[in-house]
């Protein structure tokens, strides 16, 4: 938990599941590890860093519905957290590892650029940018996975966000992100985005 509009906190997620047929009557027998790590805080002066990594890994073979999944994004709230260029795509796997960078410079790099017409530009500026991937560590080692997509590669993506858009009509802030895929799957080369800035 942390307080709304708070400048720097840290949440922390572990967790552990654990399945077999001498526990509980169980069909399956894996155990899945999950660790999430979110940090906000200010960087030097320059405005406010978000970073989200998470990671996943697992023992046993996982039922499709405990699988890791890196899934697309469609939201009306723009937050820059988040991956953009995935279409409808999801990937699978049975081990998982993703990172993701946002950094809010606010007007800072506009204000201070010390040029009559853009310090006074009214927009925020943000920069954004991750990397992830997934793996079945023994293949499929269900029927129900066939066909399931994986990152085996690393997947990854750049990109920057305008936001502050309507400061007259406070507190809706409009936003417009731009971000471009930087690996090479069949998803979006480029994508952008139109939405409400939390």
């Amino acid at each position: 938990e942390f307080p709304i509009n708070s400048a720097q906190y840290t949440l922390l997620d572990l967790g552990v599941t654990y399945s077999a047929p001498d526990f509980a009557n169980s069909d399956y027998d894996f155990t899945r590890y999950h660790f999430r790590l979110f940090r906000r805080q200010r960087i030097f002066g320059l405005g406010t860093s978000a970073l989200d990594i998470y990671m996943g890994a697992s023992d046993g073979n996982l039922p499709p519905q405990n699988l890791f999944v890196l899934d697309h994004s469609d939201p009306v709230f723009t937050t820059g957290i988040g991956f953009k260029t995935l279409d409808q795509r999801n990937y699978y796997g049975d081990r998982a590892l993703s990172i993701y960078v946002n950094h809010n410079f606010r007007r800072l790099l506009f204000g201070k650029s010390g040029l009559p017409l853009i310090k006074k530009i009214p927009f925020d500026f943000s920069i954004h940018g991750g990397v992830f991937w997934t793996e079945f560590k023994n293949g499929m080692t269900f029927p129900q996975n066939a066909g399931l997509p994986s990152a085996r590669t690393a997947y990854s993506e750049l990109g920057f966000m305008l936001s502050n858009l309507t400061p007259f009509l406070a507190p809706f802030n409009f936003a417009l992100a731009f971000t471009w895929q930087l690996s090479d799957y069949d998803t979006s080369r480029f994508a952008w985005q139109i939405g409400l800035k939390l």
